[in-house]
């Protein structure tokens, strides 16, 4: 049996299809990107507040709207075009991604982890962290 005469419901039978190729090797290279972020993402917690329990909060922070929202995508998938839908969440996926990384990059304060300054890896994250508490009205962490 050769590629030209592959049986109709096989990977073989659909990756004749160039669209379908095109399609298949977008969605590679799409599930890559999202595993990289959710290293560099996990990472980036895990540095900025030195805890795994943050770590992990961030990652089931990530999916718990996938499982939650996932119906819901299935109905606005099908009261819209889904090309534009896709189109339209990839493009928010790339401001948000182009958001975390000017914070990554500036070295900016994200959302801060409950407990005291004392807390934060070096002494002058400290610091950093006693600023934005008096930004966002958190006194209690200042009193130290």
């Amino acid at each position: 049996m050769n590629v030209k005469n592959t049986p109709e419901g096989t990977i073989r039978g659909a990756l004749r299809y160039p669209a379908f190729r095109a399609l298949l090797a977008g969605l590679a290279v799409s599930q890559a990107g999202d595993w990289l972020y959710n290293i560099a993402l996990v990472t980036l917690v895990y540095q900025r507040t030195g805890s795994a329990m943050w770590a992990g909060v961030t990652t089931a922070a990530r999916i718990v709207p996938m499982v939650v929202l996932g119906p819901f995508g299935g109905i606005i998938a099908d009261r819209f075009d889904r090309r534009r839908v896709m189109v339209a969440c990839d493009l928010i996926r790339l401001a948000l991604m182009l958001a975390l990384a000017l914070v990554a990059a500036a070295d900016l304060p994200g959302p801060m982890p409950p407990g005291p300054p004392s807390q934060a890896p070096g002494s002058s994250r400290g610091r950093r962290w006693a600023a934005c508490c008096c930004c966002s009205g958190s006194p209690r962490w200042l009193s130290w």
